[in-house]
């Protein structure tokens, strides 16, 4: 057999071994004709997830800046970290 032609039958199955995972990623239109993701399988929908992540941004920032109100700095002091953020969490606990 001829090595070259071997290579030449070789080729095109191996681009569909290659492609065909690419195609399969592919997103497929809801029935309306949108890509958008809804509800499925209990997910919540894209509008709903942007607002859940704003929210915890929100709130996780408010705690941040409680912290740094009691006098954890987060990018400073590295050698000092766990005690200095244990002592703004007790401060901010004994405020409350």
């Amino acid at each position: 057999m001829n090595p070259r032609k071997l290579g030449l039958s070789l080729t095109p199955a191996l681009s569909l071994v290659l492609l065909a995972p690419v195609a399969s990623l592919a997103q497929t239109a809801t029935p309306s004709g949108s890509t958008a993701p809804s509800v499925v399988d209990g997910q919540t929908s894209t509008p709903q997830r942007m607002a859940d992540r704003a929210s915890l941004r929100a709130k996780k920032n408010a705690e941040l800046s409680k912290l740094e109100k009691s006098g954890y700095t987060p990018g400073g002091d590295a050698i000092h970290y766990p005690q200095s953020f244990q002592d703004a969490q007790r401060k901010i606990s004994q405020q409350n």
